[in-house]
C-alpha cells in the first residue's frame, strides 16, 4: 500500500497528495518522491517496473534542473522549502492510498 504525503512550511506553503510506493491494484507502478536541486519543487516520479523507465533521466517540470529521490524516512527530515528556500518543509503521512 502506497503513502500519500503533505507538505508544509510555517511560511505558509503547503503541497497536498504527494504520492509514495505501491499501490494494491497497480503492483506494476511505484511512485516516488523528488525534490528540484533549484527550484526545490517537489514532485511525484512514476517508476514502472520495467528496467528501462529505471534509467530514463529525472528532471524538475518547472525549471528542467535535476531531480533528487527524497529518502525514505521522509516525516524525519526537514526539506527547502519552494517558496521561501529555507530548511523548514516537513512532510506528514495523512493517509494510504492503493
Amino acid at each position: 500500500m502506497g503513502t500519500i504525503y503533505q507538505a508544509k512550511c510555517p511560511c505558509g506553503f503547503k503541497q497536498i497528495d504527494l504520492l509514495q510506493g505501491y499501490g494494491i491494484k497497480q503492483r506494476d507502478i511505484s511512485y516516488e518522491l523528488y525534490q528540484c536541486e533549484e527550484c526545490h519543487m517537489l514532485v511525484n516520479y512514476e517508476l514502472s517496473q520495467q528496467a528501462d523507465s529505471l534509467f530514463k533521466p529525472v528532471h524538475c517540470p518547472e525549471c528542467k534542473a535535476g531531480l533528487i529521490r527524497l529518502a525514505d524516512n521522509l516525516e524525519q527530515h526537514p526539506y527547502p522549502c519552494p517558496e521561501c528556500k529555507q530548511l523548514t518543509l516537513t512532510l506528514t503521512s495523512v493517509g494510504l492510498w492503493d
